[in-house]
C-alpha cells in the first residue's frame, strides 16, 4: 500500500469518550506516522487501543520529554513497551510521542 502524505489531527478534551474515533481516522492511523502531544497520561490506553485495532505492537515509538530544555529526555521503545518505559523513566511533562516507521535511534544529543 502506498503511504499517503498529509496531516491528521486528533484532539481531545477530557473527560471525553476515548471510543469516539471515526472509522476513517482508524484506517488512516494504521498507515500513518503519528505525533501525540500531551499524551503522557493516556499513552497506555492509546497504545492498547491502537494495537487492538490492528496497529503492530512492534511499531517504533519515541517519547520526547521537555524538548529543548536542559533536562530533555528521549526514550525509545515500541507501541507495546512505551507505556512502561515512560513510567519507569519518570518522564516529566510535557511529553511528545512520535509513532511510526520513520522513528529512528535517538540520543540525548539529537
Amino acid at each position: 500500500m502506498d503511504k499517503q502524505k498529509g496531516i491528521i489531527t486528533i484532539a481531545g478534551a477530557g473527560p471525553g469518550d476515548p471510543e469516539l474515533l471515526t472509522v476513517k481516522a482508524l484506517k488512516r492511523l494504521r498507515h500513518a506516522d503519528v505525533v501525540l502531544y500531551m499524551g503522557l497520561k493516556n499513552i497506555e490506553l492509546i497504545a492498547g487501543r491502537l494495537i487492538r485495532n490492528g496497529v503492530s505492537p512492534d511499531l517504533p515509538v519515541c517519547a520526547a520529554s521537555r524538548v529543548s530544555m536542559s533536562d530533555q529526555q528521549l526514550i525509545q521503545g515500541t507501541l507495546k513497551t512505551i507505556g512502561g518505559l515512560v513510567y519507569s523513566n519518570a518522564l516529566a511533562t510535557p511529553v511528545v510521542f512520535f509513532l511510526g516507521e520513520h522513528v529512528g535511534p535517538v540520543s540525548a544529543n539529537n
